[in-house]
């Protein structure tokens, strides 16, 4: 019987990424962060991003990891409707999301203002 070879060692690891979404109601300012290596530090970018220009009233809307994210606004910007922010595996995917949860103040879809999509990376050792 020969023995048999010793499995190779791993040459690194995969490790997921975070972005976040901030917004103030008060102000409509908004912080985004992406591809941050943890879910504290997207979180704190995205805050600090939207209180920049002195939003008094920030706070998170989304927080993600590996995956696609999408934020519509109603078209109209009339302030009577509703925007919607959504998640997916494909831009597509969080696209629909976004605009299944706006509320649009004209007819037709709400406009997407803001799509980024997180990926792992891969960490040599």
């Amino acid at each position: 019987m020969t023995p048999s070879a010793p499995a190779p060692a791993p040459a690194g690891e995969w490790v997921k990424t975070w972005g976040a979404i901030a917004v103030s109601k008060a102000t409509s300012e908004a912080g985004v962060s992406t591809g941050m290596r943890s879910r504290r530090a997207a979180e704190k970018e995205a805050l600090s991003k939207c209180g920049i220009s002195g939003a008094p009233d920030c706070s998170l809307n989304m927080t993600y990891f590996n995956q696609c994210v999408s934020w519509a606004i109603p078209a109209g910007r009339s302030g009577r409707g509703q925007s919607g922010i959504g998640s997916g595996p494909t831009p597509e995917a969080a696209l629909e999301t976004a605009r299944s949860l706006c509320r649009n103040d004209q007819p037709g879809a709400c406009d997407e203002v803001y799509a980024d999509c997180t990926q792992p990376v891969f960490d040599r050792y």
